[in-house]
Formats: C-alpha cells, structure tokens, sequence
C-alpha cells in the first residue's frame, strides 16, 4: 500500500489520481479506492477530535474493506436495475403534494420542502424551510 501512497501523493491533481487508478488491474484498484476513502474518513474523525488511528490498523481495515467488496462483487457480478420512478400528474381535479425532508444527527439541524401541482402540473404552492436544535428526525 505504500507505493500507492507515494505515487498517489505526487500526482498533481485528481484527474491524474484517476487516470493512474484506472491503469490498474481490479483488485490495486480497490485497494487504492479504499486507501482513499479510508484517508478522507480518517481526517474527518480527527478533524473533530477523535484519536488517530495507526498505520496497521489503517492497512489492516484497507485490506479487509477491499477484499469484502471484491468478494460481494464476485457474487453479484451483475448491477442491480433501479427502478425509475417518474412523478406523474394527478388526475382531474386533484392535485398532488410532494414532501421531503433531511435530517443530521451530528449537527441537529434539518429540512424541509414541499411542492403542490394541479393536474396541469402547474405549482400552485411550494415551501421549505430550515430547522436547528432537532433531537431526531422525527
């Protein structure tokens, strides 16, 4: 992993980080997918606070992570169809409203949106809003 590292390191920008990945063959490949997302999580646990982990357990994760997704992989090897789901008009003399909403657990903040559309489409009201100091999501 550290001639990964290395050569990641002197790449100058993201587009020859990728371009270097794809050149590998499937199984380099994930491991350096791995190493990144392992870094990015990394600096997101110490950036707020946490303790740092070594460097073994660093490339002992890496190397779990990219042999459990290759093997996943292995037995699924065919992409799972998501169903497209299109919003559809109601009918005459209906109309239709269609929320949402987010929530994080680490800040307590959230969100919310909603839209409503006559049978034309057309929006006949919409709103969202910000909301602080939440508990839960619900």
């Amino acid at each position: 992993m550290e001639q990964y590292r290395c050569i990641l390191e002197g790449k100058m920008s993201a587009a020859e980080a990728m371009q270097f990945t794809l050149g590998l063959d499937e199984g380099e490949q994930m491991i350096v997918v791995t190493i990144l997302w392992l870094w990015w999580l990394e600096r997101n646990r110490v950036r707020e606070g946490e303790r740092r982990k070594s460097v073994e357990d660093m490339a002992f994760m890496c190397n779990q992570y990219a042999s459990k997704y290759l093997s996943i992989c292995k037995q699924n090897p065919q992409p799972v169809q998501a169903t497209k789901h299109v919003w559809k008009r109601p009918v005459q003399g209906w109309v239709k409203i269609n929320s949402d909403g987010a929530f994080s657990s680490r800040t307590g903040e959230g969100g919310w949106g909603v839209i409503i559309r006559d049978e034309r489409g057309e929006v006949m009201e919409a709103a969202d809003g910000k909301l602080t100091r939440l508990l839960d999501a619900f």
